[in-house]
């Protein structure tokens, strides 16, 4: 440190000579040419109000800023030098044209300075427009969701909406609310445009602390040519620490918005350096911290040779290094509507539309289309003011708009350490990184997809989860697609009834509507049947088809109130790529049983590829059945039936889907009775290269170990006469057609079959969601009413392992039908 005579002027250029040691004792030295900062002697306790003009240089203290646009030539905040932003919610705009450079230990703080907290019992403070927390103890959202106990959400609490954008975020954070204490504020806003950042210190902007309902984290958004430094960004949600030791705390604060537009950095690494998690609920019992977590807020970089920036979510790890789990990341919706006007200015387009369009534009992209719906094309909004009426760069060429419709761009996604993002609009994205465990929706189709070794990936909901890569995708080793217990539910007992008695109101698994679950308490169907211990008596329908499939597995039945597990089925997994490597897996297993419970039937894996290669493994098993009691119990163990797993594939390089799939019923556990197993489900091959054209591969196998097995029954299509015909409407070589049999419904699950007439053999393209209709291909002015029909599966092999039974209920037409050991066997009951 060196003190300039009283008498030397700022901007005067003095030398210095560093002597400087290395790390094997050598002396060097270091000669430098340094102007003189103008220092005013600020101290500790002052309040910085300005105005502000040329340099500032602060020492060790604390110090109040309550300025809201602040102009500086440079700014050094020394060691041990800490300034809050004290200024209006809006927050604080700071320009530095030189150098601004933080410190080890200096923090420029604006945590809680957003949106004030709330008096007990009032909504929280949102910005106009956003659905606010309401109590309660509900934790304020912005980039990241608040988290809320179940208990409260059924008394009516709600984690406010999400909103500002991830790519220009210029919004502060939301505050909670409590219904019995005041809840925590919001994080600032900071919007900074420096020269260079040298960032030894800290930057805050986090939300504020309560004990119910926190803060959610603010917003910084950093432009900077230079960025350099080992300090921190922290814009995390605020936490919710109990007040009392053994106290119950609820409502931790959403991660905020980080948006960093550099031009070159030095040893800075921003997905290691910038926070942007949500808060903790903490509630201490006999030493331990239990938490549960707010949701991820959003990191944004953009670097030169970017096209649209890198946005990344993670939450962080828990203090026993486990993933921090939070609710899924929503991004802003954006929506669709008109456009009232549409005005040129230079090159670019200045929007108006129906409705005002708000801050979450910001950067995001507006795809334009004429009166004729024909697209103009997608233009990046630059701007949006105060009236809600946009800049869209570029766009001067569509100026005829008529509608638009948002969607997102991003050069990748990274998501890790418990963070989740989902979408209700477009997300177009060259490379999706998925980390740690973490929750993802079905996103547009990306270019490239990664699943990183360790990671495990969940569905954010149920339903058929669609997973697309234009170019390739890649699930390392050691990393796992998991959608299993994602399907139907079991059986769902009266909370307030226990035990076993005969009141007990036994419960039905869960299916697609139209379909029968499985009654008490046989473990759930789909590919194959679920079982009781008697066999598939009670089990409910097969369901789903072979050749398409896209359904999760059925739930099981509960009988009574004993068990830890509610036996749901599979979920459903769709998968479409040019090349997927497959060294890791692919899990929709039906959920394990435990005793008086129903297992879960396997889901679905639909596979649609290019080449298929890698030393992975699919897993569409039914759930097996495990006594807590011992083999005395045997009776009260109830296994699920497989799933379906469908493969479209040009090439299979090393990868050998009989042996890497597995679409097995679940067991049983009893060691006193004979083996029992569910039902298979279905493994279907189809190479789309073949020449001809191929019928595909249907594979039936199990284990042979077990004695009492049920048997894989195929959905029936049926016969009877046609009636009511109509051409569809968007392919009008195509047919419906219905059974004159008023009461005849279509098994769930024909379409890929084909149907059988007088005037030739048409495939089934889609069934209509009440089961009496079917789409037939190329059936237009083919078919008459009245006309004779009935169901046929056509297949070029169907292979049989583990002594295997396979029952038809339609035709069937196979090339070749391969019984692996001789002891399975093919039933016709047309």
């Amino acid at each position: 440190v060196w003190t300039p005579s009283p008498s030397a002027a700022p901007g005067t250029p003095f030398a210095l000579t560093l002597e400087v040691l290395d790390y094997a004792g050598n002396l060097s030295a270091v000669a430098l040419s340094v102007s003189l900062l103008e220092v005013t002697p600020w101290e500790s306790g002052s309040l910085l109000t300005g105005p502000f003009a040329g340099s500032l240089a602060l020492p060790a203290g604390d110090y109040s800023l309550n300025a809201s646009l602040v102009t500086l030539d440079a700014l050094l905040l020394l060691e041990g030098a800490r300034v809050t932003y004290t200024g209006l919610s809006s927050g604080l705009d700071l320009e530095v044209t030189g150098e601004m450079r933080l410190q080890c230990g200096a923090q420029l703080d604006l945590s809680g300075r957003g949106l004030p907290a709330v008096a007990a019992g009032l909504p929280g403070a949102a910005p106009l427009g956003i659905a606010p927390a309401l109590p309660p103890n509900a934790g304020g959202s912005h980039g990241g969701a608040g988290s809320i106990d179940p208990a409260n959400s059924a008394q009516g609490g709600v984690v406010g909406d999400p909103y500002d954008s991830p790519t220009e975020p210029t919004l502060p954070g939301a505050s909670g609310a409590s219904v019995t204490q005041t809840s925590g504020a919001g994080g600032g806003a900071l919007r900074l445009t420096v020269d260079q950042l040298v960032l030894g210190g800290r930057i805050l902007a986090r939300g504020g602390d309560a004990p119910f309902g926190a803060g959610a984290g603010g917003s910084v958004a950093l432009h900077a040519d230079r960025l350099s430094g080992g300090g921190e960004i922290d814009v995390s949600g605020g936490d919710t620490p109990p007040a009392f030791t053994g106290a119950l705390s609820d409502g931790a604060g959403g991660g905020g918005r980080a948006a960093l537009w550099i031009g070159s950095v030095l040893d800075f690494d921003p997905e290691a350096q910038v926070r942007v998690a949500g808060g903790t609920s903490y509630f201490w019992r006999s030493g331990l911290t239990l938490g549960r977590y707010a949701g991820a807020g959003t990191l944004f970089v953009h670097q030169p040779g970017s096209t649209h920036g890198r946005l990344a979510l993670r939450n962080g790890l828990g203090v026993d290094g486990s993933a921090r789990v939070g609710p899924v990341t929503v991004l802003p919706p954006l929506g669709s509507g008109g456009i009232l006007t549409a005005s040129i200015e230079g090159g670019d387009l200045r929007v108006t539309a129906d409705a005002p369009l708000g801050a979450r534009w910001w950067g995001g992209w507006m795809v334009l289309t004429d009166a004729a719906g024909t697209t103009l094309g997608a233009f990046q909004v630059a701007e949006v003011d105060a009236l809600g009426s946009v800049l869209l760069r570029g766009a001067a060429t569509a100026a005829a708009a008529a509608t638009y419709h948002g969607e997102y761009r991003f050069d990748q996604i990274e998501l890790g350490d418990g963070a989740g993002l989902d979408a209700t609009d477009p997300v177009r994205v060259a490379q999706l990184v998925l980390a740690g465990e973490v929750a993802l929706g079905s996103l547009a189709p990306v270019d490239t997809l990664i699943v990183r070794s360790g990671a495990t990936v969940i569905p954010v909901a149920d339903g058929l989860w669609r997973l697309s890569a234009t170019t390739s995708m890649t699930v390392e080793a050691g990393a796992v697609i998991d959608a299993s217990g994602a399907g139907y539910s079991g059986g769902v007992p009266d909370p307030a009834t226990s035990g076993c008695s005969s009141s007990f109101p036994s419960q039905t698994g869960m299916a697609p509507p139209g379909v029968a679950g499985s009654a008490p308490p046989a473990g759930g169907s789909h590919g194959g049947s679920g079982m009781d211990f008697f066999g598939p008596t009670i089990a409910g329908e097969v369901f789903d088809s072979v050749y398409f499939p896209f359904l999760g597995g059925g739930g099981g039945g509960m009988r009574c109130k004993l068990s830890t597990a509610d036996g749901a089925g599979g979920g459903a997994v769709w998968i479409e790529t040019p090349q997927l490597v497959l060294d890791g897996r692919v899990d929709v297993h039906g959920e394990r049983a435990d005793n008086t419970t129903g297992a879960g039937a396997g889901g679905t894996v639909h596979l649609v590829v290019g080449s298929l290669s890698g030393s992975g493994f699919i897993d569409a098993e039914g759930g097996s059945s495990i006594n807590q009691f011992g083999d005395l119990f045997c009776s009260q163990t109830y296994p699920a039936g497989g799933g379906r797993v469908a493969i479209y594939a040009d090439d299979l390089i090393g990868f050998d889907p009989p042996s890497q799939a597995s679409v097995e019923g679940g067991r049983d556990s009893c060691a006193l009775s004979p083996g029992r197993q569910a039902a298979p489900g279905t493994l279907f091959l189809h190479d789309t290269n073949a020449v001809p054209a191929a019928l595909g591969e249907l594979i039936v196998a199990r284990g042979p170990e077990f004695i009492l097995r049920a048997d894989t029954v195929l959905p029936r299509l049926g016969s009877g006469l046609t009636a009511n015909l109509q051409v569809d409407t968007a392919d009008p070589t195509s047919l419906w057609i219905e059974p004159a049999d008023g009461a005849e419904r279509f098994a769930l699950g024909v379409v890929g079959m084909w149907v059988r007439t007088a005037s030739g053999d048409y495939r089934v393209i889609d069934q209509s969601a009440d089961r009496r209709r079917l789409l037939l291909a190329g059936a237009a002015g083919q078919i008459v009413a009245g006309e004779s029909y009935s169901g046929l599966y056509r297949l070029d092999r169907l292979t049989l392992r583990g002594g295997v039974t396979v029952e038809f209920r339609d035709q069937a037409e196979i090339g070749v039908v391969d019984d692996e050991g001789g002891l399975s066997q093919v039933i016709f009951l047309p």
